[in-house]
């Protein structure tokens, strides 16, 4: 049978292949025991916050998502005109491009205060500038006309205040998708305002899309809106804004994930204006079929008013085992680095430190440890043809009763060493004897 200790020349591979156990004692220190627990129940409430609270075991994704919106409650025709029509304390010079003067009140029809965007958001005028265009006996160019008119008015939109936007909404991973899921309207804050069920259309007005937004109303001044030069108060009737609902979808409140659970946020853009830009319409156009001179009208409607956007965030996640073992391993890290920590605590302690260097003094005067040297100084001999004496062996008070069949071969190496060295220097004397 082949044994390691047979062959002196193996010290480098046993060297590399050996293991060292660690060694355990038992402290019974009040300190080190405190430092232990308090150091295991840190542990266990970051275990139990991660795995019940924050769903460790769950594999998570940003879902995407989108809505659908449209309006409700737009009533133009109202008996009392409201106090924002024709009131000159609320004029507003931006710079001498753009003045907001005799600001008045006109009805405006469904189609020309709303837009759906491209995106699927809304725009719903509140101001408009509107330029009242009339050619009379114009060429083919335009550039000749008999007489051209221009008359540009001023106006709030009436009724705007009561509409309510609805909507549905969705949203989509890579494992699942959901329609309508509960949402709770909150505020800046985090306050729950409205709540919806699963299935519900989710409605919400303006006033309440402001208040959402930590706003007053669509008479709040705008602050975003004016320039060091501009002259009197705008607010965000004439202004318009920029709105978006943000829509966070979690379904961290059950288990297994699957209820899902949205909050709508509003946000107000600080971004001054929410200015759609003009519009261009010829309104009625004659052309004389004797002189071929043309003769039109057209409005040139520049709009102002709020811009509703969607977009979608969050965190959807479904159990999964290699999420949930990559936890697990974690968490066993993390208990062991607690008892490393009552080591660390145990080793500043005078009388655990003291057990500690006792056993280190005990391994390094053991027969093991001293064997050990021996072997490595008869390996180094062989392998460099310059033996050396071995030290001394351990007392026998602190021998072990038991030695291996690796450590007698290693003590006959030994002894056959010292041997030869003992022949050497008895040749050595006997020639100089004879000189």
């Amino acid at each position: 049978m082949f044994s390691w200790g047979s062959n002196p020349r193996w010290w480098l591979l046993r060297l590399f292949i050996r293991h060292k156990t660690a060694s355990f004692i038992i402290v019974e220190n009040v300190r080190v025991g405190i430092v232990l627990r308090f150091a295991q129940l840190l542990v266990f409430t970051y275990m139990s916050w991660s795995v019940l609270g924050n769903r460790s075991y769950f594999h998570n994704e940003v879902p995407s998502g989108g809505s659908n919106m449209w309006i409700t409650g737009y009533n133009p025709s109202q008996g009392e005109l409201p106090a924002f029509c024709d009131n000159p304390e609320l004029d507003y010079i931006y710079d001498e491009s753009f003045t907001f003067t005799n600001n008045s009140c006109r009805e405006f029809a469904y189609g020309e205060i709303l837009d759906k965007l491209p995106s699927g958001g809304l725009f719903i005028m509140t101001y408009s500038q509107e330029t009242s265009r009339v050619s009379t006996d114009c060429d083919v160019s335009f550039r000749q006309c008999t007489s051209k008119e221009a008359k540009t008015r001023n106006n709030f939109v009436v009724g705007v205040d009561d509409i309510v936007v609805s909507l549905n909404h969705a949203m989509a991973t890579s494992f699942r998708t959901d329609h309508d899921p509960a949402l709770d309207l909150i505020d800046s804050d985090g306050n729950i305002l409205k709540s919806f069920g699963a299935g519900e259309v989710v409605s919400v007005s303006l006033s309440e899309m402001f208040q959402a937004a930590a706003i007053s109303g669509l008479d709040a001044t705008n602050h975003g809106a004016s320039i060091a030069t501009s002259v009197g108060t705008p607010i965000y009737r004439l202004t318009g804004a920029r709105i978006r609902f943000r829509f966070t979808y979690l379904n961290e409140g059950s288990w297994n994930g699957k209820e899902v659970r949205a909050r709508l946020r509003i946000v107000v853009d600080q971004t001054g204006w929410g200015g759609r830009g003009p519009q261009f319409d010829y309104t009625h156009e004659m052309i004389d079929a004797e002189t071929g001179l043309r003769s039109f009208r057209a409005l040139d409607n520049y709009a102002y008013g709020i811009f509703i956007t969607a977009e979608v965030v969050g965190s959807i996640g479904t159990p999964d085992f290699v999420t949930a073992v990559n936890a697990l391993v974690t968490y066993s890290v993390m208990f062991a680095l607690a008892g490393y920590i009552a080591d660390l605590a145990a080793e500043m302690t005078p009388e655990v430190s003291a057990v500690f260097r006792q056993r280190k003094r005990a391994y390094l005067e053991s027969p093991q440890s001293a064997t050990r040297k021996k072997l490595s100084r008869v390996s180094l001999g062989s392998l460099t043809e310059h033996l050396k004496v071995a030290p001394k062996p351990a007392p026998l008070d602190t021998a072990s009763p038991i030695i291996s069949k690796a450590e007698e071969v290693v003590k006959k190496d030994v002894n056959m060493a010292q041997q030869k060295d003992d022949q050497a220097l008895d040749k050595k004397g006997r020639f100089c004897a004879s000189c």
